[in-house]
């Protein structure tokens, strides 16, 4: 009877989850849970709520089942079980900004699929997907860009769109990162337009992230109309869908926008719903965002004492979290802020850690040696993953038929991204 009642409960769950009611779906899934015996159950059960909490937004709920799910596949020693449990390990840190937790767990999962000699595509895929977010979280392009390859490869082949559309989010990430916003716009728009011709029936957080990205490369190429046109619609599907991640970001772009524009006195008050938001969903890396903004509007306003002690809490949680893209633009920020007021020997540190970041990220062009990403950019990628100024590879490697000057990696193996 028991057995009989939780099946219509799990049932009854996946109804909920598919109509992105996640609050009911974890519900179900949770009774469903206290009433499952068999370990294979539960486990199976565990993977339904980290679908839930996943798209719920909810994180630490998310990280938790992935440990039960762990716990389950180590005492029954099935790998197929601990290459999904690694995986829901990896995905759950990787949003929680904890990169070097999620790289070693992807790494585990992707370690049991090669020696199973088993074609896992979902496992195999999402792991290259969470590689990729999680390098670019560090500031990797090249093991970002090398694992986004795979997994589009990976999706083309299953033809799995809504992975293929999560690819080019990640592609549009790592251009926007580095200020090439054409090649992030494309991208974006590639995803964009995957959901509007497949997503009717996908998750309303993808649909949601796929316009919401739009505007990032929007204001930065002073569209401004456009990226204020985003916002607007997303924020209102966030809120109908509760969706607290989102409307954090969305309300740190809205404020960017007037930032640009000038408008302090709106900007500010937009800042300051954002990080509630933010902190709520503990979504350290929107606050690292939405301080930042909040650092730049006061350096604007010549508040430059405050926004001084802002910069430095967004340094501190860069470095939490490893982010050295925000640990660079920080370091720079700061140096110069403390020439300002005075202080050269901070400034000299703070010079040194800059440098030490571009080594890093290895963010040096190779053929002109010229510093990628402090200003906006147009760039080439080549097939060994290296970014490049474009016009240096059409000018050095192309014409001249040179490998690539950081791998040696032959010129006729170099091509552009995976697309």
């Amino acid at each position: 009877m028991g057995q009989s009642v939780a099946k219509v409960q799990l049932e009854d769950g996946l109804r909920k989850y598919r109509a992105g009611n996640y609050e009911g779906a974890i519900g179900k899934w949770k009774s469903v849970l206290s009433k499952v015996r068999s370990s294979n159950g539960q486990f199976t059960v565990l993977g339904y709520l980290v679908c839930a909490y996943f798209e719920n937004g909810n994180y630490r709920e998310m990280l938790k089942c992935a440990i039960r799910q762990f716990d389950i596949a180590d005492k029954q020693d099935i790998t197929e079980m601990k290459a999904e449990a690694y995986l829901n390990l990896a995905r759950s840190n990787e949003c929680l900004c904890e990169y070097y937790k999620a790289i070693s767990y992807a790494r585990h999962s992707l370690a049991i699929i090669v020696s199973q000699k088993e074609e896992k595509f979902f496992i195999k895929s999402q792991t290259h997907l969470c590689l990729a977010a999680s390098y670019l979280g560090f500031g990797d392009f090249q093991s970002s860009i090398s694992n986004a390859n795979l997994a589009l490869e990976l999706a083309r082949t299953s033809q799995e769109k809504t992975l293929e559309c999560n690819v080019y989010s990640v592609y549009g990430d790592i251009f926007a990162s580095l200020k090439d916003y054409e090649q992030s716009l494309g991208y974006y728009i590639q995803a964009h337009e995957l959901v509007r011709r497949y997503g009717q029936k996908w998750s309303p957080k993808i649909q949601m992230w796929t316009l919401l990205d739009l505007a990032v490369p929007y204001r930065k190429l002073k569209r401004l109309n456009q990226a204020m046109d985003a916002c607007e619609e997303v924020l209102k599907m966030s809120i109908k869908h509760n969706e607290r991640m989102v409307q954090s970001r969305c309300l740190c772009i809205l404020a960017d926008i007037h930032r640009t524009k000038g408008d302090f006195q709106a900007c500010y008050p937009r800042y300051e719903s954002a990080i509630g938001f933010a902190i709520e969903a503990n979504d350290r890396h929107a606050q690292i965002q939405i301080i930042s903004g909040m650092a730049k509007a006061l350096l604007l306003t010549k508040k430059t004492r405050e926004a001084f002690e802002m910069f430095h809490r967004v340094l501190d949680l860069s470095r939490a979290t490893g982010n050295k893209m925000f640990m660079l633009r920080c370091h720079w920020i700061l140096m110069e802020l403390n020439q300002r007021l005075n202080d050269p020997t901070s400034a000299h540190e703070h010079a040194i850690e800059f440098d030490k970041c571009i080594d890093d990220m290895e963010l040096r062009c190779a053929v002109c040696q010229l510093v990628m990403g402090d200003k906006p950019n147009v760039l080439r990628v080549l097939a060994c993953s290296h970014v490049c100024h474009s016009a240096c590879v059409h000018k050095e490697v192309i014409r001249n038929s040179q490998p690539c000057p950081n791998c040696l990696r032959p010129h006729h193996e170099s091509t552009q991204i995976y697309v």
